[in-house]
């Protein structure tokens, strides 16, 4: 007989449901904010949010789908057009310079 509460059997079957590359993300997420002791990132629907705190631009970029413009990936999730603007420019120059670090 399990020791867990409702809640826990009732994260862990949420869990469980997921496909391995958002468990991937949970976790990673939850093992960065351990370490740096920061609120866990949410992931809703394998969609990390880039405006919450905690989410790093490596991050938000491994969680684009292969394929997919950051456009494309955060049209329809309550951001405005300049936000979404916004992040598409900056994810472009981080990775811009990720290269030239390379």
């Amino acid at each position: 007989m399990s020791n867990l509460t409702p809640e826990e059997i009732a994260e862990k079957a949420r869990f469980n449901k997921l496909s391995p590359a958002q468990k991937g993300l949970e976790t990673k997420a939850k093992k960065a904010a351990l370490k740096a002791e920061v609120k866990i990132p949410e992931v809703k629907d394998g969609f990390l949010n880039p405006f919450t705190t905690g989410v790093t631009y490596a991050d938000f970029v491994d969680s684009i789908p292969k394929g997919k413009e950051v456009a494309e990936h955060l049209k329809g999730r309550k951001l405005s057009d300049e936000a979404i603007e916004w992040i598409s420019e900056e994810v472009k120059n981080f990775k811009k310079n990720n290269k030239k670090q390379n």
